[in-house]
């Protein structure tokens, strides 16, 4: 991933971005610190297993995007505020003056330029430590001072640096290794002579991680395995190949193993491709996934690390998508086989009728049952059937055998009537799970994060404690959001509303769609009028629709009743009944699962479930997070249908 070459990289690439001033400082999410300027923005990437920096143009869209993303952030957690305060408050109306490294490790400090209302002059430094596990960023002053850090960093964590707000910056310790820019072509040569491997031209200088390793030696292998080769040459080769890239004057190399894995980052050109055969080929080293692996060019760093920043945060949520997925599927599978039992039980109770008819024939014709019998047949209740034989217990007699049916009569009763209601629980559970399956395989990122709370909360992960102390303890920047609900009795206002999907019709009409649960309980009973109109495929888990408009014309309608159908588990079956009534109409039980609703007053519309039309309003939604919210509903209507 990111070493120290490419750190150096990064930051002669920086120019453009530099003398630029600071106009808002964001977190887009707890891993990601953004630093918008004039002329674009500045991404922090403070993953603990691959921290990544990198600047967008103002043109970026992706920059647009995680702005957009930090605004819907900062409003749906506002306590995120005083968390971002000190940040803002140093930086934002500062210049970025300078970049500067230290020595070749995986840190660096950006100069920000201050000037108080007073015109009082002070000299910041945002020092970025991109170390895998230790990855942090701290604001501090001219005197050493730590006015702000991502993570703080007590005794109890560490001995030697202590970084919390209020300490002094210990930066960590230097590297053993020198410099390898600083080496002449002469030098190079000399400690590159008895390389054996990639592995070995790590240790030649500082800065130089395993993936540019492994550019380097692709370029020299060829010549340190020709007998003829002059050590000058290699030695100017490797030189020219070390300082051409830092100073952005090759291409940058990428790779990302199609299979999934650890993507691949060096300042160094791409490879040339292996070359055929075996034998001295086998001295190019091997990395994880390499059979998959496509190496790529790039024009910058920049733009290197943003495609594998790209990369990762899709491979991430991929991962956390068929976890959640997994886990659903676990808990179906222990679902399916509750139900199999229970509905054995109740066909038992449905059959349980000739156990009382047994015991009413036994006193009916107990003269007729021989004592010690281990069976006995008797004559048929009421005409025209079949004698029938029933088993005794020998040592019983006809009235004992008679009290046995009975109670067996009882007992399967008793636990069929159980197992009926027990029934209706586990198949309402398996209702449910379907649309937590449906919300992870249409969600994005954001969504996922939603939909893994709410299973959380539920106790689908083994924990019902929230997502909310896990991103404490691995990112402190949580410790300012607040789980969604808020405190019992707390502000309805205060609270952080899920954002539904938001799109216009074809004649312009917005058109609201939850989807996934918290989504969908906040769309109809926080954000929906309550004269809109509500849409849900019937009968089967699926996605609220809300049109904002107590009439809307007949497209409109159609189309929303598309979504419906299409963000639905009955999306693949070709033709769907989607119900439509108004937001009044629509009540959540006492008690019920999140986005389980009752509601009445509906009429039915049949929808052929149209993918390329569906992609075409989707690609009319819009990125805005207000809203009108409304009163809740009353709590005195009667019901009809139940829909999750």
């Amino acid at each position: 991933m990111l070493d120290g070459l490419g750190i150096a990289r990064l930051l002669s690439e920086l120019t453009p971005h530099l003398g630029r001033r600071i106009y808002r400082v964001e977190f887009a999410d707890s891993r990601i610190f953004l630093i918008v300027h004039a002329g674009g923005s500045l991404v922090f990437f403070l993953d603990p297993e691959a921290p990544l920096f990198f600047a967008l143009s103002s043109e970026d869209d992706l920059g647009k995007e995680l702005l957009r993303t930090a605004q819907a952030v900062r409003k749906e957690t506002p306590q995120l505020a005083a968390r971002l305060l000190p940040w803002r408050r140093a930086l934002e109306g500062g210049i970025l003056v300078r970049a500067e490294q230290l020595a070749r490790d995986r840190v660096f400090a950006l100069g920000v330029d201050m000037r108080s209302q007073t015109g009082e002059r002070r000299l910041l430094r945002l020092v970025a430590e991109l170390v895998p596990r230790y990855a942090n960023l701290l604001l501090v002053d001219e005197k050493g001072g730590i006015l702000a850090v991502f993570r703080p960093v007590d005794a109890g964590m560490s001995r030697y640096r202590r970084l919390v707000p209020g300490g002094r910056y210990t930066p960590p310790p230097p590297l053993s290794l020198p410099d390898p820019l600083q080496f002449t072509p002469a030098e190079l040569a000399a400690r590159i002579r008895e390389s054996r491997n990639a592995e070995d031209l790590r240790k030649i200088g500082a800065g130089i991680g395993r993936d540019t390793a492994y550019a380097l030696w692709s370029h020299i292998a060829p010549a340190l395995r020709d007998p003829d080769f002059e050590e000058a040459a290699l030695g100017e080769r490797t030189y020219r190949l070390l300082h051409d890239a830092v100073a952005g004057k090759a291409p940058a190399a990428f790779a990302v193993p199609e299979t999934g894995g650890r993507p691949h980052l060096s300042p160094v050109p791409p490879p040339p491709p292996l070359p055929s055969g075996t034998g001295e080929d086998t001295a190019l080293p091997r990395l994880p996934g390499d059979a998959s692996l496509k190496w790529g060019e790039a024009p910058t760093m920049h733009d290197a690390v943003r495609r594998v920043f790209l990369s990762l945060r899709e491979s991430r949520a991929e991962e956390r998508r068929t976890r959640l997925l997994r886990r659903l599927e676990e808990r179906g599978e222990f679902l399916a086989r509750q139900r199999q039992e229970l509905e054995r039980i109740v066909r038992e109770g449905e059959e349980a009728e000739r156990e009382r008819e047994a015991g009413e024939l036994l006193l009916a014709y107990a003269a007729h049952v021989p004592p010690g019998a281990a069976s006995v047949l008797l004559p048929p209740p009421g005409e025209g059937g079949e004698p029938r034989e029933i088993p005794l217990d020998p040592t019983l007699d006809a009235a004992g055998n008679a009290a046995l049916y009975f109670t067996r009569y009882r007992k399967k009763k008793n636990a069929a009537r159980h197992a009926a209601q027990r029934l209706k629980d586990v198949r309402a559970e398996e209702d449910y799970l379907a649309s937590l399956r449906l919300a992870l395989l249409t969600g994005d990122e954001k969504d996922l994060n939603e939909v893994e709370e709410e299973m959380r909360a539920q106790g689908l992960l083994g924990k019902r404690a929230s997502r909310q102390a896990e991103a404490e303890k691995d990112h402190p920047i949580a410790e300012g959001e607040k789980p969604r609900g808020g405190k019992k009795g707390g502000s309805r206002k205060s609270e952080a509303l899920p954002q539904p999907l938001r799109l216009r019709s074809s004649t312009g009409t917005e058109i609201w769609v939850g989807r996934n649960n918290a989504q969908n309980d906040a769309l109809t009973f926080r954000l929906a009028d309550r004269r809109d109109v509500w849409l849900h495929a019937r009968g089967i888990p699926g996605a609220h629709v809300v049109v904002r408009s107590p009439a809307p014309d007949p497209a409109t309608l159609e189309e929303a009743a598309l979504l419906a159908a299409y963000f639905s588990t009955g999306r693949d079956s070709g033709s769907v009944a989607v119900d439509v009534t108004d937001v009044r109409s629509v009540r959540k039980p006492r008690g019920a699962r999140p986005g389980f609703v009752t509601y009445r007053n509906e009429k039915t519309l049949h929808v052929a479930v149209d993918v390329e039309r569906v992609r075409r309003l989707l690609e009319r939604s819009e990125e805005s997070t207000g809203s009108r919210t409304s009163a809740p509903p009353e709590e005195n209507a009667p019901r009809g249908k139940s829909e999750e």
